[in-house]
């Protein structure tokens, strides 16, 4: 785990060939562990650093890996799952691909299934607010270019919580249970 923030403050420093030994580690240590989903966090990352190396290649298919396992798992037991998403939604934006919106649209979906579990509205609002991914990730869902989505906002009226409904036709194609 301790790798897992070494590669992250590698990366956010721009020494990206010793991120990725950071990384490479974090990812082996979580799989040799039987985590597999908490490797992702790792992936995710190493997506991130590949970009920024300009191997976009590389990057898009560390994310087409990342999202084959999301699409049998959820992401239960990861520390940060908006970060995971957001590299993700990253990578696929970068290099045009359409997935791109679907990808932020699951991720501020989990994100705001993650928020209703919170009663308590200040610790709600620090959760989405001060927590850097899931700012960054309200911040994408905010701009003007953000997918449409059938989710609502994450507080109604007077600051009650009210949870993701689908509120209108579905244009990107979501399938809900």
């Amino acid at each position: 785990p301790a790798h897992l923030g070494l590669g992250l403050a590698r990366f956010r420093l721009e020494r990206y060939d010793e991120a990725v030994l950071d990384l490479e580690r974090a990812r082996t240590h979580f799989r040799d562990s039987g985590r597999v989903v908490r490797a992702l966090e790792a992936e995710a990352l190493l997506a991130r650093v590949a970009l920024a190396q300009g191997h976009t290649q590389q990057a898009l298919a560390t994310v087409d890996g990342i999202l084959a396992v999301l699409r049998r798992r959820p992401l239960h037991g990861v520390l940060d799952p908006a970060a995971v998403y957001l590299s993700c939604h990253r990578v696929l934006a970068a290099v045009a691909d359409p997935r791109a919106a679907q990808v932020l649209v699951d991720g501020y979906q989990l994100l705001m299934t993650q928020a209703a579990t919170i009663d308590d509205d200040a610790a709600r609002a620090r959760f989405l607010h001060h927590h850097v991914s899931n700012r960054a990730l309200l911040a994408l869902w905010d701009r003007p270019d953000a997918p449409v989505s059938p989710v609502v906002a994450p507080v109604g009226v007077a600051g009650r919580f009210d949870p993701p409904t689908i509120t209108g036709p579905n244009p990107v194609g979501l399938t809900f249970h």
